[in-house]
């Protein structure tokens, strides 16, 4: 009775090794589909509130790239202005 008894079990065990894997694959990528869109929900959040911290401070970022352009300008025009000197100097005397 005892060896008949292994014999009906090995066609279970064969059944659960074939359907393990597939149960684990479901179950894996319920797990990994439940990550990720908690992932998303994070960085949903996480946008919304830097969207809402830029709308916050865009008046201050304007208000400083104004000031950087307009420094900046005369800066460029001073170089363009020494370059242009140098060259006409240079082609003034072709000597030197």
């Amino acid at each position: 009775m005892n060896g008949n008894f292994i014999f009906a079990i090995f066609p279970i065990i064969t059944f659960l090794c074939y359907i393990a894997p597939v149960i684990f694959f479901i179950w894996f990528l319920l797990k990994f589909l439940k990550v990720q869109n908690e992932r998303n929900l994070i960085l949903k959040s996480i946008s919304g509130k830097l969207d809402r911290l830029e709308k916050l401070d865009m008046p201050d970022k304007l208000d400083k790239q104004e000031n950087l352009i307009q420094e900046e300008k005369p800066v460029k025009l001073e170089k363009q202005d020494e370059q242009h000197e140098e060259h006409q100097e240079h082609f003034d005397n072709p000597n030197t």
